[in-house]
Formats: structure tokens, sequence, C-alpha cells
């Protein structure tokens, strides 16, 4: 059934046992991790990245998530970053805080034992609560998916609820390229297609540099 969690072995731990309002409900977890306090007057910028890993996390989807994580971890030195990792259901790899080692985040996202189905909506709505936690003013969601929505909600509303919201869509298989499209145009954010590892880095660099 939808949203209903299945066992993720460590080091991942429940985080919250209730039932969120919806077809989307699902039990969010988190990793085990203590963070040295920010130093606000430094934090300057916010991001949440929601990685698909509906399906296999093998070739291409894999190098394409470690080139995000490892992009982002270089980007963000000094700032915020909470990781979702999302397919009926979301985990948070990494709560919003200061940025940890990619090699870490991605040895994470290897370890959850990830379905067939996409629910973008809960994905969105996990990535909101993060966001929620950040003390930066600036504040962005990057979704890494092929948009192939198929649990939960709608996801439209949700994106319009980001204060920005870049896709990253992932071409090199299946894929909607029209709801990826509308999600970063409800989002005000930038849409960018990335069918390999190499397109990563140029899609931030638009994104991130505005």
């Amino acid at each position: 059934m939808a949203g209903v969690l299945e066992p993720v072995p460590s080091p991942f731990t429940p985080l919250d046992e209730h039932r969120r309002r919806g077809r989307s409900s699902g039990r969010v977890l988190v990793l085990n991790a203590t963070y040295e306090p920010i130093n606000v007057c430094t934090v300057r910028r916010a991001v949440v990245l929601m990685i698909d890993v509906s399906g296999s996390m093998r070739g291409e989807k894999t190098r394409i998530a470690a080139a995000t994580v490892a992009a982002l971890g270089a980007e963000l030195a000094g700032h915020e970053l909470s990781v979702v990792a999302f397919w009926r259901d979301a985990a948070v790899v990494h709560p919003m805080g200061p940025v940890a080692s990619g090699g870490r985040l991605l040895d994470a996202l290897l370890s959850i034992p990830a379905k067939g189905l996409t629910n973008v909506n809960f994905a969105l709505a996990t990535g909101l609560a993060e966001l929620a936690r950040a003390r930066a003013q600036r504040r962005c969601g990057i979704l890494l998916s092929d948009a192939v929505h198929n649990a939960g909600p709608d996801p439209r509303d949700l994106a319009a609820r980001f204060p920005t919201l870049h896709v990253l869509a992932e071409t090199d298989g299946e894929h909607d390229a029209e709801l990826a499209a509308e999600l970063a145009r409800l989002g005000r954010g930038r849409l960018a297609p990335v069918r390999t590892h190499r397109d990563v880095a140029p899609a931030l660099n638009r994104m991130l540099g505005g």
C-alpha cells in the first residue's frame, strides 16, 4: 500500500511516527547525526536536494546522483544543505545543516531499499519541512527526478509553495518532461534536462548562480 514505510536498515531511525494527511501518507526517516552549531552571520543560502531513488540506483542514475551531491557539497561549503531521498516514501539522508561528506551521503542513498513507485508530492512536502528548519533567508529546493509521478496526490500545488524550486530532469530513460517543466515553472525556478552525470555541474551553476 502506498505510503506505508518498509524497514530501512541502519543508519536510519524513525523521525515521525504519525501519518501525514492525504494519500501521500508515509513516515519520514532521518539519518543519525550531530552537527556543529552554524554561525548565522555566515549562512547565506539553504538548499534542500530531493533525489528520486525509485527503481534501481545503478549505472548512470548513480553517477548523476553522485555528481549532484558532490557539486552541491562544493558549492554550499559554509551554507546549509538538506538531502531527501524519495520513492513512494521519503528519507531525510542529511537534515538541514552544515554540508556533510559527499561520500557519506552517497553511501546512505545507496543503502535505501527503493521501490518502483514515485511520489513526487511526498518528496516536495518533506523538502518544504526541511526548508522550514533553515536559518538562511535565501532558500530553494532542487528536485532530481525523471518526474514520472505515479503515487500520491498531484505535486503541482506543493511546487508553488517553494520560494524557488529548480528541477534537474533525468532524461536517460522514461521521463515526464511536461510535469518536470510545470514544477519548475510553478516553483519559479529553472529546468535543466540531465542525460548523463556530465550535465549536472553546468546545470547547477546556472541554477545557483543567479
